[in-house]
């Protein structure tokens, strides 16, 4: 009697089947996002077994980044990196311009000048990756993290 009591005045207690039940769906969805990146990006730089340490380093960023930013939040970041991407790629003649700056231009058209502290740090570890990756690769990395994302977004809201 005094259990359900104390449980009852804890404000988010869960019964534990139910906690298990959502921990179960998180890990559940953690995998399936997992799986679905690794896929896209398979079919531009092979089996993930083969990936350079630099590969799999930007790949655990933008999972730690999706973690962070939750689902909605790295959706759009992702949008705004991929714009970025593309308008490099097509103005290639300026040599000394980076993927960051790009980057930049996108963020401040999406969130202005007082960008959310969680796009700051989507930034910084974006730029973290742009370190790790030539142009190139950095550019299919992103592009695959949006089609992994439209795919997991379409699977989840299938469901």
């Amino acid at each position: 009697m005094n259990r359900a009591r104390h449980a009852a005045e804890i404000p988010h207690s869960n019964p534990p089947m139910l906690y298990q039940r959502d921990m179960t769906d998180v890990l559940l969805d953690r995998f399936l996002r997992r799986a679905d990146l690794t896929r896209a990006l398979e079919e531009h730089f092979g089996t993930c077994r083969a990936w350079p340490l630099r590969l799999r380093a930007a790949y655990d960023q933008l999972e730690t980044l999706r973690d962070l930013l939750g689902p909605a939040t790295y959706s759009t970041f992702l949008r705004c990196a991929e714009r970025a991407a593309s308008q490099k790629e097509v103005s290639e003649s300026q040599l000394l311009t980076m993927h960051r700056d790009y980057l930049d231009r996108e963020l401040y058209r999406q969130y202005g000048e007082e960008m959310p502290e969680a796009i700051k740090v989507a930034w910084a570890v974006t730029f973290g990756i742009m370190l790790l990756l030539d142009d190139q690769d950095y550019a299919h990395l992103i592009k695959a993290a949006v089609r992994a994302d439209e795919d997991n977004t379409v699977s989840t809201s299938g469901s």
